[in-house]
């Protein structure tokens, strides 16, 4: 038995949509044969596919980052415009067993994808081995309103004389990994990105920039980088450089890992998140500076390391569990992450794979729909006493977490909870109560299926399946709900004061 007291009153924050985010690697089959495809039957005008499109509008997606990854630290944006068949092509350097890229995709290209997909676009500048000049005039090129030369070249190639508006710039990537071609330690990467920033914002000051928070948080949990950061970039309280710190969180599976270590990612992700929240109140406390710097969590999801730099592309109910919990993690910790790109979009680690021409619908895919479809407004701070377990991981020893984890939200017209049960085998009842407004009914969506490990494939790409859960009654303020083991629930409850 689980109690949860709902209080609508006691709220963490507003949920920021860019939460609900994306990411497009310019490598591969992530572009090539994924969102791009002019030889298919499934391409529209613009040689995009048509299912990849409705299913990424599935998913709400709010902003979608690109070039990379990798790729945007050694990435040329001047190949990736004018006509395709001029563009040269180049050698994958971060991964050199793929084939050359042959620039087919762009700049203009990937603004008019997230233009069909109702989705903002976020563009990572190569601070490795491009220069600041080249990242102004990758900003003029896509903002600028005077009658300057890129902003020429952009009337002229794209055919577009009005700007893209391109709103948020990432300041590479992973650049304290030390195989990085352009790697930096913390200090030189803070001056760098500062002088990138600057001339950026001089270009158009109302982008929002974010810089590269650490990858190696094996070593040190990130806080020596993500100090060092924050505190250089932001040290002159007239001068507003950095907007969002950006992070990259995996749940990595390795062989021998249990069922129990998996489901206790959420505990490992809630650390993460605070720890580097109190890295950047601490730099800014350092300066005496009031300013508020948001987290963008750029990179995340799960992998299944396959060995040579490479990953299992295929995703099951346990991974679905996985996702969601990410999910209750971000909509909780709402006040200060405010942006998220779930790694990738289509074929590389993604939520779809495109099999024989078809689209299928991998089990990663369904929590990122339903959370996004219901949960806006205002997250609430929740109180969740229930049974728990102990298990263990690298970074946290032993620990205890519960079998459910649980997140919710509320607008004016609905209140959201948002549940995953952990138990393999075992259905769980919630006794909920709620406090400060009223409500009739509780309805929903279940997503499950028959095994942990079970997956959807093509031809049976039902095994993960999304089923609605009828409506409840709610007595008074008391409600009484029964979760399904291995599932991911996100139940609505309707006000006494809403038409159906």
């Amino acid at each position: 038995m689980a109690r949860i007291k709902i209080d609508t009153e006691r709220i963490i924050g507003t949920i920021d949509r860019n939460i609900f985010g994306g990411v497009i690697e310019q490598v591969g089959r992530a572009v090539y044969g994924g969102i791009y495809d002019p030889g298919s039957k499934q391409a529209n005008a613009d040689g995009f596919r048509k299912d990849v499109i409705t299913a990424a509008k599935r998913m709400c997606l709010s902003v979608i980052r690109w070039p990379g990854g990798h790729w945007a630290d050694v990435y040329r944006w001047q190949d990736g415009i004018g006509p395709q068949k001029n563009r040269p092509a180049r050698p994958v350097i971060p991964w050199p067993n793929y084939p050359p890229e042959p620039n087919g995709i762009g700049t203009d290209e990937f603004i008019r994808f997230c233009r069909k997909v109702n989705a903002e676009p976020q563009i990572m500048v190569n601070c490795c081995t491009g220069g600041i000049q080249d990242a102004m005039d990758w900003v003029e090129y896509c903002n600028g309103v005077q009658d300057t030369y890129w902003a020429q070249q952009r009337a002229a190639l794209s055919g577009r004389s009005d700007p893209h508006k391109v709103k948020y710039w990432g300041l590479g990537c992973e650049i304290d990994y030390p195989w990085q071609i352009g790697h930096k330690s913390a200090d030189e990467y803070a001056k760098v990105a500062f002088e990138f920033a600057k001339g950026m914002k001089r270009v158009d000051p109302a982008i929002k920039t974010m810089a590269c928070g650490s990858s190696l948080w094996e070593s040190d949990w990130g806080v020596p980088w993500d100090r060092a950061v924050v505190k250089y970039m932001c040290q002159y309280p007239h001068l507003d450089y950095l907007d969002y710190l950006g992070i990259h969180t995996y749940v990595v599976v390795h062989a021998g890992d249990t069922f129990k270590q998996r489901m206790g990612a959420s505990e490992t992700l809630n650390r993460r998140l605070d720890i580097t929240q109190s890295a950047i109140t601490a730099a800014l406390a350092e300066i005496k500076s009031d300013r508020q710097i948001h987290i963008s969590v750029d990179e995340w999801g799960v992998l299944y390391p396959v060995g040579n730099g490479e990953y299992r592309e295929t995703y099951n109910l346990e991974d679905a569990l996985v996702i969601a919990m990410f999910l209750n993690s971000f909509i909780n910790h709402c006040n200060t992450v405010t942006m998220a790109n779930l790694n990738q979009l289509v074929n590389l680690i993604a939520p779809m794979m495109v099999v024989d021409d078809k689209l299928l619908l991998q089990s990663i895919f369904f929590p990122v729909e339903a959370y996004a479809a219901h949960n806006t407004g205002q997250a609430l701070d929740l109180f969740y006493e229930g049974e728990d377990y102990e298990t263990e991981n690298s970074m946290l020893g032993k620990f205890r977490t519960g079998y459910l984890d649980v997140s919710a939200s509320r607008n004016e017209k609905q209140l959201v909870l948002n549940v995953v049960n952990k138990s393999a085998n075992e259905t769980l009842t919630i006794e909920g109560m709620i406090e400060g407004r009223e409500y009739t009914e509780i309805s929903g969506i279940l997503i499950t299926g028959d095994a942990p490990e079970v997956e959807n494939t093509p031809d049976k790409p039902d095994r993960i399946r999304t089923e609605t859960i009828k409506g409840k009654a709610v007595f008074g303020n008391r409600f009484k709900l029964a979760v399904p083991p291995l599932s991911v629930n996100v139940y609505r409850l309707r006000q006494v004061n809403e038409r159906r």
